[in-house]
């Protein structure tokens, strides 16, 4: 475990998070190239207004020909774009091409990153370059002395649920042998922890099995606000020495559990049809719009399943004060469960409690990755 702790030490200083300045994507890297070079990067940013034939062919391929779920058929452009769940469990991301950077590929074998809990307890996201050498040796440990922010624990009989939360492992244990690490677990539903979730999870494990290769995984929660619940994961594979043949992905999966509506601010439950009584379940405030329009929205889809995707709703999210995290180098800012706040520098954090629209007028443009 020494040299194991050494790695994780090590990748917490060097690892970079998915912010997409400065990110590589691997919509080329899916069909046999890893990175492009500087020069080759730069002419690549600048015709992504309009991709060539080429560029669209191996975005396809992507989509395609790699690492699909049959549960998932549709995509968005990013994780600003994603809507209510509405039957399927995620969604396809970037033409389910991962987004990483020069050094997440440059990172060594073995390396494994958990982000630090955020101020509200809540993990922040994973990363490692997973193989042979990071795989379990011995049967995972207990997990049950964890309780992940939002942990109110709840059966539902009548719905066939002897519970509902399960303690749910960012990266999986069958890939870097994490048990007990409460950087890498979160309160998560059976239905997305024991279904797509999973389904990746051992298409990765039996990769690595299979061809003694290398993944690069990262998966990072997506929280509302100071929410204690994430309402998904965000979920990215790479396989490293065929290129992303085998294993290319980047899904975003709701955690939800048909049936049970979720107050995502406590964790609290309550059967679907007593939603109404969970009044802080929408992420959208009472004075957000008139009784009307609420009944309307209310009517048309259960209050725990609205996303903030709805540009309305985030518009008065927005003017709420709410926490965020400052980088005061870089002058963008971002929600504190954000996968590229672990990564800043102490002396350039600045944490703040105020609104959208102040954050902006002192000088800051809200980060492209959590989209505050």
């Amino acid at each position: 475990m020494l040299e194991k702790d050494r790695r994780i030490a090590s990748a917490l200083r060097a690892v970079c998070a998915f912010a997409l300045t400065g990110a590589l994507v691997l919509s080329t890297g899916c069909a046999g190239v890893v990175a492009a070079s500087p020069a080759e990067t730069a002419a690549q940013t600048a015709t992504s207004q309009a991709p060539s034939a080429d560029l669209r062919s191996l975005q396809e391929h992507a989509f395609a020909e790699t690492t699909r779920v049959e549960d998932i058929t549709d995509q968005v452009a990013s994780l600003a774009d994603v809507g209510a769940y509405a039957g399927e469990p995620g969604v396809y991301l970037n033409n389910n091409n991962p987004v990483f950077s020069d050094d997440d590929l440059a990172q060594p074998y073995g390396t494994e990153a958990y982000g630090e809990l955020d101020r509200l307890g809540r993990c922040t996201g994973a990363f490692a370059v997973a193989g042979p050498e990071t795989e379990p040796t011995q049967k995972r440990g207990s997990i049950s002395g964890i309780h992940p922010s939002g942990w109110q624990q709840a059966a539902y009989p009548d719905l066939g649920l002897d519970h509902l939360y399960e303690r749910s492992h960012l990266i999986a244990h069958c890939l870097t042998a994490e048990d007990a690490n409460e950087r890498n677990l979160m309160t998560g539903t059976g239905y997305m922890n024991q279904g797509v979730m999973q389904t990746l999870e051992q298409k990765m494990d039996r990769y690595i099995d299979a061809t003694d290769g290398h993944l690069l995984v990262q998966v990072t929660p997506v929280f509302h606000g100071d929410e204690l619940v994430a309402r998904g994961v965000q979920m990215q594979g790479y396989s490293l020495e065929d290129a992303g043949a085998s294993i290319c992905f980047n899904v975003y999966l709701h955690n939800v559990q048909p049936g049970v509506s979720i107050d995502y601010a406590t964790g609290s439950s309550a059967p679907e049809q007593e939603a109404a009584s969970l009044a802080s379940t929408d992420p959208a405030p009472a004075e957000a719009a008139d009784e009307a329009a609420t009944a309307a929205v209310a009517q048309q889809a259960p209050a725990h399943h609205q996303e903030t995707a709805h540009h309305e709703e985030a518009a008065a999210h927005h003017e709420q004060a709410c926490s965020y995290v400052l980088n005061t180098n870089t002058h963008k800012f971002h929600y504190a469960s954000c996968s590229s706040v672990h990564r800043m520098k102490d002396k350039n954090k600045s944490y703040v409690e105020t609104t959208r629209s102040e954050v902006i007028a002192a000088g800051y443009t809200p980060c492209g990755n959590c989209c505050p």
